[in-house]
């Protein structure tokens, strides 16, 4: 049986315009940062490792200036990802693999805390993350204090059956960057939830 929790990651203060184009220049709104935890027979699971602790506690110190006046922190301690895995009795240790959607901090921010996962990533989200930090000018801004750790990186083109047996399955989503990625997971006959 497979098993899907969210987990909260605190919220997160933005301007919408940086998302929406038909909205009016400093219209903000509240966001949740969620990451999800994933129970199978074969192993546990996480997609996206939310923000930093750091930058909670500190996030000019984490983000820098322009990064943490655009995106205003809401979030409390305990609301980063490796607390929220300890309220169901697990560490870092116990999650064999992450998923990361992409590189923007909010999705990456807790990367270093899993030094033994393995990390699925679309080579697409890697190669362009790699280009921006070579130099290349793109729209693209990843966050290489977050993804940029020595960790167990496996590349993966386009669609991955994570445990090899169609419960949860990687699907390439390219657009909000250039290897976004989705999960799709089986939790009952006809019951999917990407």
């Amino acid at each position: 049986m497979v098993n899907v929790y969210a987990m909260c990651g605190g919220l997160i203060d933005l301007d919408l315009s940086g998302f929406f184009c038909d909205v009016a220049p400093g219209s903000r709104a509240t966001v949740p940062v969620i990451s999800f935890l994933i129970s199978h027979p074969r192993g546990h699971m996480v997609v996206d490792t939310g923000v930093h602790r750091q930058a909670i506690s500190d996030p000019v110190g984490r983000l820098g200036e322009a990064r943490a006046a655009r995106f205003g922190m809401r979030s409390a301690p305990g609301d980063e990802v490796v607390s929220q895995l300890a309220l169901f009795g697990l560490t870092p240790e116990d999650v064999r693999y992450v998923a990361n959607s992409h590189f923007h901090f909010d999705h990456c921010g807790g990367n270093e805390f899993f030094p033994r996962s393995t990390f699925l990533v679309q080579r697409p989200e890697m190669e362009a993350a790699r280009q921006v930090q070579a130099g290349t000018a793109m729209r693209y801004s990843p966050s290489p204090v977050d993804f940029d750790h020595p960790l167990d990186y496996r590349l993966i083109d386009g669609e991955h059956d994570v445990f090899g047996d169609g419960q949860v399955v990687l699907v390439p989503t390219y657009g909000h960057t250039p290897g976004h990625q989705s999960v799709r997971v089986r939790i009952g006959k006809g019951n999917d939830l990407v």
